[in-house]
Order: structure tokens, then C-alpha cells, then sequence
């Protein structure tokens, strides 16, 4: 008998959809928001966006290695 799809798993990796993305604006946001109060453009504004792409990949990285982790639904 062949097993559906694993919801759980996909649901998870569909919540990197939002996340990654949304961890990377952050940063950047943050960096825009400091560069605009302190006048240093656009260093905070580089360093928020780096700052915000390693998060994103490290919560990209520890949900695979959780998703990898998981037993199999069903």
C-alpha cells in the first residue's frame, strides 16, 4: 500500500517559505531603521541584511536537521 504525503514534514518546510524571508527583512528593517537615526547609510542597513541571511540560513538548517530527526507519520 503506498503512504500519502508526510503533512507534518511538508508543513514544516512550507514554514521556511515565510520565515527565511521574513528573518532576512528583519535584519535588513532593523539595519534601515538604524542607518535612518544614526545617519550611517548604509552600513547598518548591510550589516542588518547579513545579519538577518545567517539567521535565516540557521533556521533553514536546524528545521531540516529537526524534519531529518522526526519519525515517519502513519
Amino acid at each position: 500500500m503506498a503512504s500519502g504525503p508526510n503533512w507534518s514534514k511538508l508543513g514544516m518546510y512550507m514554514n521556511l517559505a515565510y520565515s527565511f524571508p521574513t528573518t532576512v527583512m528583519a535584519g535588513g528593517g532593523v539595519g534601515w531603521l538604524l542607518d535612518r537615526s544614526l545617519g550611517t547609510e548604509p552600513w547598518f542597513t548591510v550589516i542588518g541584511f547579513f545579519a538577518g541571511l545567517a539567521g535565516g540560513f540557521a533556521l533553514l538548517f536546524r528545521t531540516i536537521k529537526l524534519v531529518q530527526k522526526r519519525p515517519r507519520d502513519g
